[in-house]
């Protein structure tokens, strides 16, 4: 059931026993091994099915170390998260990937 959270009423109850945050590939995963159990499960998703700008804003921002695309330009907030963005498109780590880096702690 999809339920956009600004339609609802003052009293909304949001009451869970787990809630996930974020309805990209991680988080629709993770909701959908809890499926057929007692537990009652909210997935949350800061933006809507189809994408909207105003909220797509709220990546725009500085990425600091490794020059990498404009974070508003390769995340997404909708539902689906950045996994819209992909193309179906993985790749294998990297050795940088492992190494250690002065701007992570």
């Amino acid at each position: 059931m999809f339920v956009d959270f600004a339609t609802l009423g003052p009293d909304r109850d949001l009451t869970c026993d787990l809630c996930v945050v974020g309805s990209g590939p991680a988080g629709t995963s993770i909701v959908r091994e809890f499926i057929g159990t007692s537990l009652k499960v909210i997935l949350v998703e800061s933006g809507d099915v189809d994408g909207n700008g105003d909220v797509q804003d709220l990546y725009v921002g500085e990425s600091v170390g490794v020059d990498h695309t404009d974070l508003d330009a390769c995340r997404l907030r909708m539902l689906g998260g950045s996994s819209n963005c992909w193309n179906g498109w993985c790749t294998a780590f990297d050795a940088f990937d492992f190494e250690p880096k002065s701007w992570v702690p």
